[in-house]
């Protein structure tokens, strides 16, 4: 689900995983390095 919101911030290489998780993991952490204000 937030897979979405999180690769139009980033990228849609998470999102086309099959493991939802992992991909989710993968976007949080590229969400997180790519909006300085939550460093």
């Amino acid at each position: 689900m937030f897979c979405i919101f999180y690769c139009t911030v980033c990228t849609e290489y998470a999102c086309s995983m099959q493991l939802q998780i992992e991909s989710v993991n993968k976007n949080v952490w590229c969400f997180f390095k790519k909006v300085p204000f939550l460093h």
